[in-house]
């Protein structure tokens, strides 16, 4: 069912005929319960939550932002360390969201090639995992037909970071 959900909505945004239904929302409660149900749903990792406030407010499709970031959080949990930490953060008429894991460093060959519809990394710790290489090419659509933008940075030996910035 996840899959063929992917797979369809890889297909509405390659037929730009997806709507977005913008409203303010305080995106710390939102990121809050995503983080909260991914620990629930995992055993052996440790999923942080950080935010200098209570309170910061931005206008988003919620549906699809929530998205974005589930998918973002499933790759972190799949294919990152046993630490993974969500960082949202307030400036002058933008935000951000980051989440970072401590795992394997993502190669640069890779890195220019994660967001490509149906790539995966291929290793062997990845062979067992199950996915479709489509989650963070929806996660990047997404969020850039918010007018946003989907950035990633790899430490070796520090693991990835996936940061989304958004204008308000």
């Amino acid at each position: 069912n996840v899959m063929v959900e992917k797979l369809l909505e890889t297909a509405t945004l390659d037929g730009d005929s997806l709507t977005f239904v913008k409203e303010s929302i305080n995106i710390v409660e939102i990121l809050k319960t995503l983080v909260e149900k991914h620990q629930m749903q995992t055993e052996y990792k440790t999923i942080d939550f950080s935010s200098p406030s209570d309170n910061i407010m931005a206008s988003v499709d919620v549906f699809h932002f929530e998205n974005a970031i589930n998918n973002i959080l499933d790759n972190a949990i799949k294919y990152g360390g046993n630490e993974i930490m969500v960082t949202v953060q307030q400036i002058p008429n933008s935000f951000t969201v980051s989440i970072s894991d401590n795992g394997n460093t993502i190669t640069k060959a890779n890195k220019d090639k994660i967001f490509e519809k149906f790539y995966r990394v291929n290793s062997s710790k990845n062979e067992n995992i199950s996915g479709t290489g489509l989650g963070l090419t929806v996660s990047a659509a997404i969020i850039e037909a918010q007018h946003g933008e989907l950035r990633v940075k790899s430490t070796l030996n520090k693991g990835s970071t996936f940061t989304i910035v958004f204008t308000i």
